[in-house]
Order: C-alpha cells, then structure tokens, then sequence
C-alpha cells in the first residue's frame, strides 16, 4: 500500500483547485493549486520574470534564454498551456463522463488500488475532449509563437501531445516517486 494515510487523493475544479485528506493524523506537505487563466500563451505572453507565473520553469527558461542569445543561434520557438486548463477541460460539458470515470479511479487508487487503476487512469486522460476554445487558443498561440501554421491538423497532434503530458502523472514511476513525498499524483 503505497499511500496508507491517504484517503482521497485530489480533485480537479475549474478553478484548479486541489484538496488532498488525510486520516491518521499525518498531514502532507501543501499541494499548490493553480486558478485557470487561459487555455494558451504564446511565447510573446509569458513573462520570465513575473513572481507568480502560471507555467514550468522549462517554459520559462526557454524564453528567457531567448532573449539572451544572439539572433545567430536558433533556440526552439514554444507555447505553453498554462496551469489549471487540465482542471478546466476536464470540467468542459463534453468531458462528463471522463470526469466521472476519472474521480471513480482516483477514489480507487486511494483505496490502495494503485498500480491497477493506472492503465486506465492514463486511457481516461487520453480520451478528454478539447473544447473549441482550447483549440482556437492553441492554433493562435502555436502560430504567434512561430511553432506551427495553425492547421487543424497540427493541434490534433499539440493536443494528443498534451494529453499524453497530463496522463504521465499517472505512470508508475511518478506515483511512486509522489508516494514516498506523501503527495498526490
């Protein structure tokens, strides 16, 4: 039993927000909750040097290398999907039945059935359907950025990308690695 003392691993919201419960006492460290704010940035919309940015630090680092290099080196052009807009497509009207499926599972991995319920865990994030805004806000930011023409075809192929990042919470060397810091995946 991986997370013995806890007994419901997370919620999403569209606000993004995050509980974790405990029982026995021991309380895990705080998980910080990231609030919705666009579906998509392009690189010219992040700022590196904002205290309180809704993207990784890879992301980060890419656009403040950028700026540093001069224009003969050729860095990668990038866009982001800010934090929260995996809890705000999971809460979108067509992704239902995903939403149900996915607390079910998370209800089942808290219950010990870990290892299990990944597979299936990782097959229900895969299936979420992106809402036309998502769409329109990654062909704009992936074209703005320089990334990609903005064709129907290319965000097919950035969202099923994306899916695949959000899913890898849930592999097997992620939730123990969670595990032993008594966070959530």
């Amino acid at each position: 039993e991986l997370l013995p003392d806890v007994t419901a691993l997370q919620s999403h919201t569209a606000s993004g927000a995050q509980a974790v419960e405990t029982s026995g006492g021991k309380q895990p460290p705080p998980v910080k909750s990231h609030a919705f704010t666009s579906y998509c940035l392009s690189e010219k919309e992040m700022d590196p040097s904002k205290p309180d940015k809704n993207f990784g630090a890879k992301s980060s680092n890419l656009v403040a290398l950028r700026s540093l290099l001069p224009s003969f080196v050729q860095a990668p052009h990038s866009a982001v999907v800010p934090f929260g807009v995996f809890g705000k497509v999971m809460d979108a009207p067509e992704n239902a039945d995903a939403k149900a499926r996915y607390h079910k599972l998370l209800a089942k991995m808290a219950g010990g059935d870990m290892y299990k319920s990944l597979r299936e865990m990782r097959d229900v994030i895969c299936s979420l359907k992106a809402p036309a805004e998502l769409q329109s806000a990654m062909e704009k930011a992936l074209g703005e950025s320089g990334v990609v023409s903005g064709s129907g075809l290319e965000f097919g192929r950035a969202m099923e990308a994306t899916r695949l990042v959000w899913a890898s919470v849930f592999n097997e060397r992620a939730v123990l690695s969670c595990s032993k810091q008594r966070l959530p995946p």
